[in-house]
């Protein structure tokens, strides 16, 4: 969460106590179903880039990151934690990667396309 924070202003905001409760729960729920991805790129001892991710049905989804952009960001650990993400995706057998909701700049440079998310509510009657 701390890498998350660092990356960006907003992600700063978004992280409030609720939130990190929230992620705290979210994760733990994930890695006991067996779907938690979390990622780390090191560099000289430090964790420099962290990827939050769930693998599912043949299916990576991308739910979260941050780096550091303090430490060694001329080496865009950002960037190469994520081919190395996209490569173990690969290798282990998963037919699509999801970068997930949002319209941010880098996922169509990895060739992500835009898809209809729905909410559906369902409910019993008596």
């Amino acid at each position: 969460m701390a890498l998350q924070r660092a990356s960006r202003a907003d992600k700063a905001e978004f992280m409030t106590p609720e939130m990190r409760r929230f992620f705290g729960a979210m994760a733990q729920r994930m890695q006991d179903a067996g779907y938690l991805r979390l990622g780390f790129l090191c560099l000289d001892g430090e964790k420099t880039a962290a990827l939050l991710g769930f693998e599912y049905n043949r299916r990576y989804l991308l739910y979260n990151s941050g780096y550091d952009p303090d430490l060694h960001a001329q080496l865009s650990p950002g960037w190469v934690l994520l081919a190395y993400t996209i490569q173990y995706a690969i290798a282990v057998g998963c037919e699509v990667f999801d970068f997930m909701q949002g319209d941010e700049e880098y996922k169509y440079r990895f060739g992500s396309q835009d898809y209809a998310v729905m909410r559906v509510i369902v409910t019993r009657t008596a």
